[in-house]
């Protein structure tokens, strides 16, 4: 998680992927509990999307059949007559493959967005936030693509499972879905604070 080398070893063109143990030491408490916090969300993201690929087919089956049936119990009880009660299974079969899709959307946009915000803490920390944004950008994006290929790669070996480019794609796209959500609110939040700042110094 960090190094007790040089900088210029703890870094690549200015964007490091850990700290150095002095500057982590040095740092105040705040940011010593966000750098370690912002390091367990993406361990636990990793493991968590590991472990749903080392379900096998027939669990991870009825585990995505059982939240489509449930979403369809629920929809049904708003809308009796277009979801009747009938067609539920046949209903919840139709949007399974849409619904393990939004998963893996979703779960590489929330990686992503850790990961930018690992980078982020990173680089405050190491007084190195006057580098480009996107360099941090394609640095998560590019990051959250290899694990995607590693996950996939993973599957070809789990029984009932499969390697699909497809599924690496949706990966991707949930990745950068989530980066440009990170960096949105970011320079969102930034803007608001340089207003709140010169509303201040205006008074």
């Amino acid at each position: 998680m960090w190094s007790s080398k040089k900088k210029a070893d703890t870094s690549i063109q200015g964007l490091p992927f850990y700290i150095r143990k002095d500057t982590f030491l040095k740092a105040d408490g705040k940011w010593k509990a966000a750098y370690i916090l912002s390091a367990f969300l993406v361990i636990a993201m990793l493991c968590m999307i590991f472990c749903f690929s080392a379900a096998d087919a027939t669990h991870s089956s009825h585990l995505s059949e059982g939240v489509c049936i449930r979403l369809v119990r629920e929809v049904s009880s708003v809308f009796p007559e277009q979801f009747p009660k009938e067609r539920m299974l046949e209903i919840a079969a139709i949007i399974e493959f849409p619904i393990r899709k939004c998963a893996h959307f979703s779960e590489y946009a929330v990686l992503s967005i850790t990961v930018n915000l690992y980078l982020w803490v990173c680089l405050r920390m190491e007084r190195l936030l006057e580098a480009k944004k996107w360099k941090i950008f394609l640095r998560a994006e590019v990051f959250c693509a290899l694990y995607a290929c590693s996950d996939e790669l993973h599957q070809y070996f789990v029984p009932g499972r499969s390697c699909r480019f497809f599924d690496v794609c949706v990966d991707s796209t949930g990745a950068f879905f989530g980066a440009l959500l990170f960096w949105g609110m970011y320079f969102y939040l930034s803007k608001r604070k340089r207003q709140e700042i010169f509303r201040v110094d205006g008074c």
